[in-house]
């Protein structure tokens, strides 16, 4: 099994930031680096039969949400990474899972408000996932609401999303 946790969360937004370098760690870290280690990871997992891959995602990747600027791109880019490396790798017998996790109480999500979830719940719910073969799976309230108000309303989703920005501030910190 291959759980690919490793995620960087800048809060940093696109056009107001300074420079574009949290974005490209981002990117580096949630995307390429998911897919470099399930690239790593691939061959020996068709050597044993087959195995799991487990790609921790974020409610972050459902929809955008332009006070984390690079965040969100990068996440939905690694969910996209996972439907393709799931179709990639289905010939061996290898299973890719997506957690989509909405808050989950970590050091990267400190200066988030609100209720978190545990990592070890998350963890059960991943290996339920893996034990099912599911493809997807919401792990938490935030990560079910996302998708529930994404579904009813994309648009007004998005309008609540941005209006998050707040009407001048701009988040240039690390």
């Amino acid at each position: 099994i291959l759980v690919n946790n490793a995620g960087a969360f800048l809060n940093q937004r696109l056009i107001g930031a300074d420079d574009l370098s949290a974005a490209r760690e981002e990117m580096e870290v949630n995307y390429f680096g998911l897919v470099g280690m399930c690239r790593a990871f691939a061959p020996a997992l068709k050597a044993n039969g087959g195995g799991a891959i487990v790609n921790v995602l974020s409610s972050g990747g459902l929809v955008a949400v332009p006070a984390m600027g690079g965040y969100s791109p990068s996440k939905f880019a690694g969910r996209a990474a996972t439907t393709n490396i799931r179709a990639e790798l289905a010939g061996q017998g290898t299973t890719v899972s997506a957690l989509i996790v909405g808050s989950v109480d970590t050091r990267m999500a400190a200066h988030v408000q609100g209720q978190k979830e545990q990592p070890s719940d998350i963890a059960r719910i991943g290996l339920q996932a893996i034990k099912r073969g599911s493809d997807e799976v919401d792990t938490d309230r935030m990560a079910v609401e996302v998708r529930a108000n994404l579904a009813r309303d994309p648009k007004a989703l998005e309008r609540a999303m941005a209006r998050m920005l707040g009407s001048d501030t701009v988040s240039t910190g690390r």
